[in-house]
Parts: C-alpha cells; structure tokens; sequence
C-alpha cells in the first residue's frame, strides 16, 4: 500500500526543519560546556571490595561548589593525597551513591522556554533569572569495616536537617544508591 501524500509531506518538512537546525547549530566552547570546576576525590564503595575482601576505594570527580555546598566532612569522601594515591580507577558500570540537592524559592517566577518554542514554564530556582545554581550533587560515602545502606540513609538525613535553612520552601534532599554491574562469563 502506497502512503499517503500528507504524510510524505509532514516527514519532509521535519527532515527540512531537522536540517535547518543542523545547520545553524554551533556547539557552545569549552568554557560553556563545563563551567564548573572539579576536584578529585577518594569514595570508600559499598558494593566494590578489594582481593583482601576490604572496602574498594574509587577516585571520582565532583563539583567544587557542591563539595563546598555539603561540606566534605559530610560527604565522607576524601582528598588526602595518600588516599587518592591508593585509589583505584572507577570502573566502566560503577556509579558511585550520591546526594542530590535541589534549592527552591517559595515565590516563582513565569519565564519563556527556550528560543523558539515559546512554551512559559514557572522556575522556581534561588535566582528569578536563574542565574544562581539550584542543583548540587555530589558522592556521598561511609568509611568502614562493614558500611550498609542504612547508614549512608542516617548520614544523608543529617545532612538535609544541616541544609534545611538553605534549601528553600519548595528545596529537597535525596538518595541515589550506588549501583555496580558485575557479570561472570
């Protein structure tokens, strides 16, 4: 069956409009794509233990202002040089647990969506022009003999009633549990 006149026609003005936009597109410079500094860090695994069966230490990259945000006590992570030293590289499947954060305001503001399509959306961020950065996360670990998800629970529950001032009317703390794909052929 042969298709229909309407919908080659729709199907051409998508691929027209898709190549308008490949076209005009400029990707933004290195300065824009990434402007917020990072450090390395030591993450003390809950799942990734090492041949002597202790806790696997991993070395990731975090945010400067959400390390300054939550406190690196807080975090349990560790920028001692020693420790980074002795850290291994994070592997392929690994996402390490973390801490999300996102600061609201009670009062928000109607702002246009982006060039072109012309959708109003309500922002409710710290800034009414959003210039000020609402979200923060960072890896959020527990040094020990044993850790258990409990206990990185409590230690994100501490950190949201220290932060509570700060996050806002609408603001909001939560867990992403780590998670580590182990396959065996």
């Amino acid at each position: 069956m042969a298709t229909p006149i309407y919908k080659l026609q729709r199907e051409l003005e998508y691929a027209q409009a898709r190549q308008t936009y490949r076209n005009n597109y400029r990707p933004p410079d290195d300065a824009q794509r990434n402007p917020r500094p990072t450090s390395g860090y030591a993450y003390y695994s809950l799942n990734l233990k090492t041949g002597t069966g202790t806790q696997a230490v991993v070395k990731v990259q975090v945010s400067d202002n959400s390390v300054t945000f939550f406190g690196v006590d807080n975090l349990g992570i560790s920028n001692v040089a020693a420790e980074l030293a002795d850290a291994m590289s994070k592997p392929k499947s690994f996402n390490p647990s973390i801490v999300k954060a996102v600061v609201g305001d009670p009062t928000p503001v109607r702002v246009k969506a982006y060039e072109g399509t012309g959708r109003p959306y309500w922002r409710y961020s710290k800034n009414a022009q959003g210039t000020a950065q609402s979200h923060y996360s960072a890896p959020v670990c527990k040094k020990g003999a044993t850790p258990t998800l409990e206990e990185l629970e409590i230690q994100v529950g501490q950190i949201a009633l220290a932060k509570r001032a700060e996050l806002g009317t609408y603001g909001r703390i939560y867990l992403v549990s780590e998670r580590v794909t182990k396959s065996k052929a």
